[in-house]
């Protein structure tokens, strides 16, 4: 039987990062607290680094590494907030609010991200797992939670309402986070038996639970789980402030050059994995030529992956959780 600690070390699973992080600020809270309280020009690996070090804490860390991440993550996410005058009840799980915004545009991406967003093979392409991996090998973790406090404006007129420490925001963070892991790790490996389907599924509420998600709000099963998830997914929306969060983490015109260069493999994956609404969302062209390339990257990948010893699959994981006290503590 696998557990959380068997699949979520997996390096593959880095190859899931964009698709992730997509799926998350196109719900639109989550969106805007990214665009108003994060530098993803200057800074587009924080996110990553500090939620890589936060499921790695939670699945191989210790005690110690938890409470460290459990601060951490507290820490940044106290300032990420827009209150509403009432705030609403956490007690039962809601979907994101997809009605218009007026002072919010909802056309198409601006033309200084346009092509990026639209070819999956253009310049300064993804953010996805290679950027991730590069990351580690370049020093783990890096820049820390802390050190992106005041880095962006902050909420204006107009805007969504949203909390960081909202519990129903961190239902739908780490319900993409489950079934991305999800994805990639069947997509590797062939579908889980259902004794594994289902001790994984629960230890994954973990990631919730540890911040101020009660336990109650995680569906009970996963029957119950897929209709939370595809509900929430007919009613993200993606708007040009979102877009524009986009552009900046898919060009990653701050990162090293050798992650440049290997961004148009990430960008593919990334763009192959999101369901097809959220593509059509962020204005993403997809083709059955783009597919078939994505399906041969596959066949000719994961066995070579399976194949890997443990020590170099998992190498990621050990490189931040070693980190975890130096970059968080």
């Amino acid at each position: 039987m696998l557990t959380l600690a068997d699949i979520a070390p997996e390096g593959v699973l880095l190859a899931g990062a964009g698709r992730a992080i997509l799926l998350q600020i196109a719900y639109p809270e989550i969106g805007y607290g990214v665009a108003r309280h994060s530098d993803f020009a200057n800074r587009p690996m924080d996110r990553l680094n500090a939620t890589l070090s936060y499921i790695y804490a939670l699945s191989s860390g210790s005690d110690d590494d938890v409470r460290i991440m459990q601060r951490a993550v507290n820490r940044a996410h106290a300032g990420v907030r827009n209150p509403p005058a009432v705030p609403s009840t956490p007690g039962t799980r809601r979907t994101p609010d997809a009605s218009p915004r007026p002072a919010v545009a909802q056309n198409a991406p601006p033309a200084a991200v346009a092509d990026t967003l639209r070819d999956p093979d253009a310049r300064g392409a993804a953010s996805g797992g290679a950027a991730v991996a590069q990351r580690a090998v370049n020093g783990g973790a890096g820049d820390t939670l802390r050190d992106r406090e005041g880095s962006a404006p902050g909420p204006r007129a107009g805007d969504p309402h949203y909390d960081a420490r909202d519990p129903q925001l961190q239902l739908w963070v780490a319900a993409t986070l489950y079934d991305t892991a999800l994805t990639v790790y069947e997509t590797v490996y062939g579908e889980l038996d259902d004794v594994s389907a289902e001790r994984v599924y629960r230890e994954y509420s973990r990631l919730g639970t540890t911040l101020q998600m009660p336990e109650h709000l995680w569906p009970a099963t996963r029957a119950e789980f897929r209709a939370y998830f595809d509900e929430t997914l007919e009613r993200l929306r993606v708007d040009d402030t979102v877009r524009a969060v986009a552009g900046a983490l898919l060009r990653a015109e701050k990162a090293p050059l050798v992650i440049r260069r290997a961004m148009p493999v990430a960008r593919l994956v990334t763009v192959a994995l999101l369901p097809e609404a959220v593509r059509r969302e962020f204005g993403f062209a997809w083709s059955d030529a783009r597919q078939r390339r994505f399906a041969r990257l596959v066949r000719v990948g994961a066995p070579i992956y399976r194949v890997l010893p443990r020590g170099i699959r998992r190498w990621p994981q050990r490189r931040y959780v070693a980190r975890i006290r130096a970059d968080y503590a």
